[in-house]
């Protein structure tokens, strides 16, 4: 009964999206939503951070994956460049700036607002600070919170805690959900995240990132993908460079992504130690990209490297390795630190070396830069395992069956 009371709500809500519905040709009724546990019903997602990081990309490839019934709104907890993504691409966002500490009790009651407003089914929660301000905004309400756990961060007593007061809790890995072991396993579940097939020419890839880098046809091309702050390893690879430049003087490093907005200073950090090591002018920063391009640039690049470290305190490490799969749906090797979830989501498909071994980084990275065979091994894996493992169809029609049993739960 209660789903049938949301599927009503998300039709009669289901307006705003209908432009994207018939650009996607949703009308014509695609195949790739085949096999969902239901017919949709409103859900509010409400995001943790709006910087343009692998948990806000998971997000937005699960919103273009799902049928726009289930889109009865979304949240983002901060301004940033993923709202303005999203408002581009056809979605209506709401932001409730949320503070640290104290500030998220005077932002948990104008959530509490929008939700009352919005008149959800189910919430989706996109993190733990997400999780924990819906539990607060949601209290004494007979609503249920799905909350998405992308990361490590907080794990232990608050994390239990949290997840304690959700219906259902979902991790994008074992590793993420490895906290609540012990706990109802019929509530905890793991949902991969999902990977667009696109399709990409590493011709063309080649010579974009060659013509951003102004660097010769010869040369080697490393790329590190993610948000530029300490977890991510940009320092990693720094420090490992002049060992791989003494083997490969024409190799380049490009550097994807911007700055974190908690590691403001960061990227100055890394640019300054490059230079005290006079390698400044293999490095080069590019920025924020689209989806597409930063997929064409990874595409046209020798190998990916994803030297992620936990944070200092143990307050994060990676949770899925996002960019890892993505480079090797476009056919280009990994090389990983073995590092959060690294290796269950990249294994045996990367080549991958202890957390924080520099020397071993940079001897891997020269392995697979100086062995054909090694790279057409890894590519081959790679892409039979992204097909397997990890498609979008599969991700939104598991966490679609989350939001089903949360209604159940609640019920």
């Amino acid at each position: 009964e209660r789903v049938e009371r949301g599927r009503r709500r998300g039709l009669q809500t289901a307006g705003p999206y209908s432009a994207r519905a018939d650009r996607r040709d949703h009308e014509a009724g695609s195949d790739r939503r085949s096999g969902l546990s239901s017919v949709p019903f409103p859900v509010v997602f409400v995001c943790d951070h709006a910087d343009l990081g692998g948990a806000e990309r998971n997000l937005e490839v699960l919103l273009e994956g799902m049928d726009p019934g289930w889109v009865g709104g979304i949240v983002v907890l901060e301004e940033g460049p993923f709202v303005a993504r999203l408002r581009g691409i056809g979605y209506e966002v709401e932001v409730v700036p949320t503070g640290r500490r104290l500030g998220i009790f005077p932002a948990a009651v104008r959530l509490r607002r929008v939700l009352r407003r919005l008149g959800p089914t189910v919430i989706h929660a996109n993190g733990v600070k997400a999780a924990l301000l819906c539990v607060l905004a949601t209290e004494g309400w007979r609503i249920p919170i799905v909350w998405l756990k992308g990361d490590l961060a907080f794990d232990g007593w608050l994390g239990r805690w949290i997840a304690r007061r959700c219906a259902q809790v979902v991790g994008v890995s074992r590793t993420v959900v490895e906290t609540f072991d012990g706990m109802n396993s019929d509530r905890i579940r793991v949902v991969h995240n999902g990977v667009p097939e696109v399709p990409v020419d590493r011709d063309e890839g080649r010579r974009l990132v060659l013509e951003l880098l102004g660097c010769a046809p010869d040369m080697s091309v490393v790329v590190l993908s993610g948000r530029i702050t300490p977890g991510k390893g940009q320092l990693e690879l720094v420090e490992a460079a002049p060992s791989i430049v003494s083997r490969h003087p024409g190799v380049q490093f490009a550097i994807l992504g911007g700055e974190d907005s908690f590691s403001a200073g960061y990227e100055q950090t890394v640019r300054s130690r490059a230079a005290e090591l006079g390698i400044a002018g293999v490095f080069h920063f590019l920025g924020n990209r689209s989806p597409d391009e930063a997929s064409r640039i990874v595409s046209g690049a020798d190998l990916l490297v994803a030297p992620s470290i936990r944070e200092p305190g143990g307050r994060w490490a990676e949770g899925f390795g996002l960019v890892g799969v993505e480079a090797l749906a476009v056919g280009t090797p990994v090389v990983a630190y073995d590092s959060g979830s690294l290796r269950e989501v990249l294994a045996p498909c990367a080549r991958i070396v202890p957390e924080g071994d520099r020397a071993a980084l940079a001897e891997a990275i020269i392995y697979v830069l100086e062995d054909p065979d090694e790279r057409r091994r890894i590519v081959a894996c790679g892409q039979e395992r992204v097909r397997e493992k990890f498609s979008v169809d599969r991700a939104v029609r598991e966490l679609t069956e989350r939001y089903v049993a949360a209604v159940g739960e609640s019920a």
